[in-house]
């Protein structure tokens, strides 16, 4: 009498091929992980950047001789989590213009920032 091969898997194989499953999907969440972090930050940054633009179209819509527009450092605006802070400078690049610094700052466990740079001109 002879006896059959069986053509199955040995456990020992099935172990083997369980770890490196393991592996590939531990490896696929880690990059899960990241991704989300990353997109999280995105999102932090494109909203400071939209606040920054209206609070820099606000001040560019000012009379060149406002107040708000003083060479120096101006009172910080919070809007949410986000702290909007700008520094104007007088006559730094041109003769008759205001340089506007725009720095919105925000905090995900350390402090990240977006700076927007914009110029008036008083003519």
């Amino acid at each position: 009498m002879k006896l059959k091969n069986n053509c199955g898997f040995s456990l020992i194989e099935v172990l083997i091929a369980l770890v490196i499953l393991a592996v590939g999907i531990l490896a696929v969440a880690g990059l899960q992980v990241t991704s989300i972090r990353g997109n999280a930050y995105s999102h932090r940054a494109t909203v400071a950047t939209s606040l920054g633009e209206g609070q820099l179209e606000v001040l560019l819509g000012l009379d060149y001789d406002d107040p708000l527009l003083n060479p120096g450092n101006h009172v910080p605006i919070v809007q949410d989590q986000y702290t909007l802070v700008w520094t104007v400078s007088e006559d730094s690049s041109l003769n008759n213009t205001k340089t506007i610094q725009m720095v919105v700052t925000w905090n995900e466990g350390e402090t990240k920032s977006v700076t927007l740079i914009s110029m008036k001109s008083g003519a």
